[in-house]
């Protein structure tokens, strides 16, 4: 999850401006358990955190997501490091390949 997630799922976010919490969607556990993921540094702890948060926006459905689209990443062989997670690729993690020649790709 993220800070976009948090727009949309935190209950601090209902009514504010720039906010994406539309539907007024209030969970004090779920406000609760985002707030201390965020400061998690535990990944273990904190994947666990956000399975609860899924759990609990499966049992209430405070949206219908009709659809998720696969993503496709395609990334330079000049970037090293690249790993794709669950959740997708994190350029922080990407390293610069010195070895590189495009000129004998």
């Amino acid at each position: 999850m993220s800070l976009t997630s948090t727009r949309v799922w935190h209950q601090d976010q209902i009514g504010k401006e720039n906010t994406s919490n539309f539907i007024g969607f209030k969970n004090a556990e779920v406000s609760r358990l985002i707030e201390e993921a965020r400061v998690e540094l535990n990944a273990d702890k904190r994947n666990k955190m956000y399975h609860r948060i899924h759990e609990i926006l499966h049992e209430l459905q405070p949206y219908t997501f009709m659809h998720s689209q696969p993503a496709i990443y395609a990334v330079s062989k000049r970037f090293g490091n690249v790993k794709v997670h669950k959740a997708g690729i994190d350029p922080l993690e990407w390293s610069i390949n010195k070895d590189f020649n495009p000129e004998a790709q």
